[in-house]
């Protein structure tokens, strides 16, 4: 497993830190568009562990991937931590109607386009979700390189965020339902 370190900002739009980006030599690797499906438990223990579990279509330059990852609990750090355990798979609907057989059920699907670029040792990803608005997410391996990369990109002094897209996608839901 390895250690995800990751902040999360909020962003009104993404052309200004794409042209930040460019402006400071980032590294662009691709646009991807993904389908993240988060399954539950019956008994909601990965929920109540503070776990996740993750069947993840991922559409780009090399064609259609999939993905199923497992995050651990977080940790109580300044950014983002968890432990992550990542492979690809070979058939999404495969791995789905497995996990449904198992007991698994389709928590909540979290759709988005995402633009990946490299800078340093940092991935920053711009990620624009039609159900929540945009967001800059800059994982690293330390939380002193993600300090330095959001300096970089100005964005040091907005908020980090800490929930995941399936949690906030759910709380948005939640929101319009009680409206």
């Amino acid at each position: 497993m390895n250690l995800e370190i990751e902040a999360k900002i909020a962003v009104p739009s993404l052309r200004p830190v794409s042209n930040r980006l460019k402006r400071i030599g980032a590294q662009f690797l691709k646009r991807v568009r993904e389908t993240d499906t988060y399954l539950k438990d019956k008994k909601g223990r990965l929920l109540k562990r503070g776990c996740g579990l993750r069947l993840r279509q991922q559409t780009g330059p090399e064609g259609r991937m999939a993905y199923l990852t497992f995050k651990g609990p977080k940790q109580k750090t300044q950014y983002k931590t968890r432990f992550e355990s990542e492979t690809q798979i070979s058939d999404f609907k495969a791995a789905l109607r497995i996990f449904q057989e198992l007991g698994f059920q389709t928590a909540i699907v979290v759709q988005k386009t995402r633009w990946i670029w490299k800078l340093g040792h940092c991935l920053i990803c711009l990620d624009d979700l039609p159900a929540l608005g945009y967001f800059v997410e800059v994982e690293g391996p330390t939380p002193k390189q993600i300090e330095k990369t959001l300096q970089k990109l100005q964005l040091e002094n907005m908020p980090s965020i800490t929930k995941g897209y399936a949690k906030l996608t759910a709380d948005a839901l939640s929101r319009k339902l009680s409206k």
